[in-house]
């Protein structure tokens, strides 16, 4: 075993490059740290009303077709669809308040 500033390391393991190869610490001591990177803004609404879009489709679909599909299992499908489409709603309330 070899020290890394003071801290054993264990065997070296190494990052292959394209002239050789250097040894990769598994940590840093917190002096040695970038900052964190700044988060990134997106629109996370989009997300959901597309997901929310495509549950209606199944929505849909499972109205017109899901007697002759699902005899016995019919309740628990429409169940399905409208949990997700519950979660969605909360998720774009949330999303509101979020932003606020």
């Amino acid at each position: 075993m070899h020290r890394v500033r003071g801290r054993a390391a264990g065997p070296a393991r190494s990052i292959a490059g394209s002239h050789g190869s250097r040894p990769m610490r598994l940590w840093l001591k917190d002096a040695e740290r970038q900052p964190d990177p700044t988060p990134v803004k997106t629109d996370d609404r989009l997300a959901i009303l597309v997901g929310l879009a495509l549950w209606l489709v199944a929505l849909v679909t499972l109205w017109l077709f899901g007697p002759n599909l699902f005899t016995d299992r019919l309740a628990l499908a429409f169940g399905v669809v409208f949990v997700a489409l519950a979660l969605g709603v909360i998720g774009l309330i949330y999303i509101h308040i979020k932003r606020r």
